[in-house]
């Protein structure tokens, strides 16, 4: 199959991507610095530009997950990493004389698992209809959903809403940049399912995100997923006892902590929640911050959210997913069956 290469200059330098089957691609393009060392549960900052050329051709790292969670393809696994906010830019091989809508997309899979690189992400055929497509990772799990933020101390400040900041950089990225790829700044369509869906309807209600876009779809989006910010401090205390730490040294222990540990002790923690019933999941947004203020359906209910016009789905049988995995649900197959 012909190939060859394309360059781009964005804010941050210069970027090598490829052509292939009809559209341009660049591949894992920072929007963020890494988010590791002393920048661990601290919200991103802006990248740092990069000399000469950066080359986009690979998929970059996803960020920290049980490895049975990032097989792109039978028997190949995409390494992971918390540098990993990253997001991917497709777009028509053939330019437009107008700028193309752009679709911004975001992975589901419970705030736990999932990245821009799975193949069915790939969005090369949005592309080849019309518009720049781009994917975008964020933080996961216990380093980027989970709000551990009652447990910041002066010398380890942690931040909430991690992931949902994240969002809003990738965002802020497209509204500086997506007009180098051809793409309208100002037609700007956020997408997502599962997890993604429920991302989409929280920047509805995302103060920083206003102005970023003006479309939004979300396709099954799940309920339970958000909590209040009292709730939040009591899923971070028992993730410092899952830890195994006092709650005054937590903060300390959690920047020591290597991701492998705090993703161990997320699992135990959503065990534990699911069997106390403690009203909503361990991980997903935290209303009642200066960062989301609130709660995103009472946003959406008292016209306080974003008024841009919103297409919601869902998916047929979605929800067995997750009775395969998650025995203590009601909706086990078994007990349907019975």
């Amino acid at each position: 199959m012909h190939e060859h290469t394309v360059r781009a200059t964005i804010a941050s330098g210069t970027i090598e991507g490829f052509t292939r089957g009809g559209v341009h691609r660049w591949r894992a393009i920072p929007y963020a610095s890494a988010p590791v060392g002393s920048l661990r549960f601290r919200a991103p900052q802006p990248v740092q530009p990069w000399p000469g050329v950066r080359y986009c051709h690979s998929i970059g790292y996803c960020a920290p997950q049980q490895r049975m969670y990032t097989m792109l393809v039978p028997g190949r696994y995409q390494p992971t990493s918390e540098d990993c906010l990253t997001l991917n830019v497709v777009t028509p091989a053939v330019p437009s004389p107008d700028p193309l809508p752009v679709m911004v997309f975001i992975h589901g899979g419970g705030y736990m698992l999932g990245s821009s690189a799975t193949p069915i992400y790939d969005g090369a055929a949005l592309a080849r209809k019309g518009c720049v497509y781009v994917s975008v990772n964020y933080r996961l799990g216990a380093l980027g959903c989970l709000d551990l933020s009652s447990l910041s101390t002066p010398e380890h400040p942690i931040e909430d809403n991690l992931f949902l900041r994240d969002l809003v950089m990738a965002l802020r990225w497209v509204r500086d940049n997506i007009a180098v790829f051809g793409g309208d700044p100002d037609n700007v369509t956020i997408f997502g399912e599962s997890a993604g869906a429920h991302a989409v309807a929280t920047l509805l209600a995302t103060p920083e995100a206003k102005g970023l876009f003006c479309q939004a779809i979300a396709q099954s989006p799940p309920s339970g997923m958000a909590r209040g910010a009292d709730l939040a401090a009591e899923y971070a205390r028992r993730f410092a006892a899952q830890l195994g730490v006092s709650e005054s040294g937590a903060a300390a222990a959690l920047m020591a902590a290597r991701p492998t540990e705090l993703i161990a002790a997320l699992e135990r923690l959503i065990v534990q929640g699911q069997r106390e019933m403690l009203g909503a999941f361990a991980i997903g947004p935290t209303w009642g911050t200066e960062y989301l203020p609130v709660d995103p359906i009472q946003a959406m209910r008292t016209g306080a959210a974003h008024r841009v016009p919103l297409i919601v789905g869902t998916n047929a049988d979605e929800a067995r997913l997750f009775t395969r995995f998650l025995k203590l649900l009601p909706t086990t197959e078994r007990s349907i069956e019975r």
